[in-house]
């Protein structure tokens, strides 16, 4: 039996992954990207959070394609390597982060081809700067048939799709946010923040334990002065 006729068990597996599209990543843009994806995938169980996914919206067209740095789909986690608009159920938001190498030029944000080629929820764009000016982060959702940019307040965006917020620190590092502000950490930054409380908590006996033995101190010397004071 031909390849051709040879009947595919997945229909993922007929759609290529473009390993040919993997070019080296600024570590600056990993970092980001890693970051956002981890504290996504943690703070959304039941949905499936990956990225670099190649997502296809026509049927047999192989090379019509887009692979965001992060996407949020409905449903649970799975390990299929591509997207297939018409089988894998709806993409809640696409996430793109700016300069990803220095060898492709930054195409800027892809909101047709996202939001009415594909069907995505939300897409937001990041573009990373030191310079705050020169910094952007925007977001677009889909309203029926019509394409609306978001508005940013505060430095943040929210998104409808997953109930969060989106902004940068005071560093430019772009975040995520519940709505009451508190920001989401990752597993690095958790074990980072209770090392740091352990140490302080360690400091603080050892001071405790400091100002012990120095009472313990005067309180002999009262009593010896007063002995030789009787």
């Amino acid at each position: 039996m031909s390849v051709l006729k040879r009947e595919i068990a997945d229909e993922h597996d007929l759609y290529p992954v473009h390993e040919e599209d993997d070019l080296p990543e600024r570590p600056g843009h990993e970092k980001q990207v890693r970051h956002l994806r981890t504290v996504l995938e943690a703070r959304l169980p039941d949905r499936w959070v990956t990225g670099d996914v190649c997502m296809y919206w026509e049927e047999r067209a192989f090379h019509r394609y887009v692979a965001p740095d992060v996407l949020v789909a409905a449903g649970p986690p799975h390990e299929h390597d591509v997207f297939l608009s018409w089988t894998d159920g709806r993409a809640l938001l696409v996430i793109e982060v700016g300069s990803k190498t220095t060898f492709r030029e930054d195409e800027g944000p892809k909101v047709e081809r996202y939001l009415l080629d594909l069907g995505v929820e939300e897409y937001i764009y990041f573009k990373p700067h030191r310079q705050a000016r020169r910094r952007a982060l925007q977001m677009w959702r889909l309203q029926g048939e019509d394409v609306v940019e978001a508005p940013v307040r505060n430095g943040r965006v929210f998104s409808q799709a997953v109930g969060l917020e989106f902004g940068t620190d005071e560093t430019g590092f772009l975040r995520v946010y519940e709505r009451d502000g508190t920001p989401l950490l990752s597993l690095e930054e958790e074990r980072a923040r209770a090392e740091q409380a352990l140490a302080v908590a360690a400091q603080e006996r050892q001071r405790a334990a400091g100002l012990e033995q120095e009472l313990e101190r005067l309180r002999e010397e009262l009593r010896r002065s007063s002995e030789h004071a009787g």
